[in-house]
């Protein structure tokens, strides 16, 4: 397949996904805009079946997509689908508004959470409060840190539908 307003001489592949020449970047056959090719990197973090995060000096990227806002100086990938800057956490890379601290927030347990039979669930924290995010639903529920030690427990008691002191903060990301 032919990739429109290439440069045949300076055009190369980076993956089966994503390509670049003097000028820019594509992914998919299709032009990134404002992207750099001297700069562009496919995070390692998100290395994966998918190539999901990228960024270069202007910009962060979820599947070739601008990721509005992103930091691409202070961001990084956790794995293919949750990542952050200094000011946000996101989620395929849709901005989770209310993770408390993103500066202070990392994964727990960078694997799904199998007691639940949700692909790509993740327990995560930051200073304030305990998240356990499930990226495919969009939904995140956030406990008070005085779980910590029992975290992933409190996961399995609140599965099991038992009562806990839990704030379900939205179904949807923003």
């Amino acid at each position: 397949r032919i990739i429109k307003n290439a440069d045949p001489g300076s055009f190369e592949w980076i993956n089966r996904r994503f390509a670049k020449d003097k000028n820019t970047v594509f992914y998919k056959h299709n032009k990134i805009d404002d992207s750099d090719p001297d700069t562009f990197e496919i995070l390692e973090e998100s290395k994966g079946e998918y190539y999901a995060y990228q960024k270069d000096k202007n910009n962060v990227y979820y599947n070739g997509e601008i990721i509005k806002n992103a930091n691409p100086k202070s961001f990084i990938a956790f794995n293919n689908f949750i990542s952050k800057d200094d000011d946000a956490v996101y989620s395929h890379g849709q901005k989770i508004n209310e993770i408390k601290d993103p500066s202070s927030f990392e994964i727990m347990r960078d694997y799904y959470i199998e007691q639940d039979e949700c692909l790509d669930c993740y327990a995560g924290r930051d200073k304030y409060f305990n998240y356990y995010i499930k990226t495919f639903e969009g939904e995140v529920i956030r406990f008070k840190r005085k779980y910590e030690k029992t975290f992933l427990q409190t996961i399995k008691e609140f599965l099991n539908n038992k009562k806990l002191d839990k704030e379900i903060i939205f179904k949807e990301f923003s």
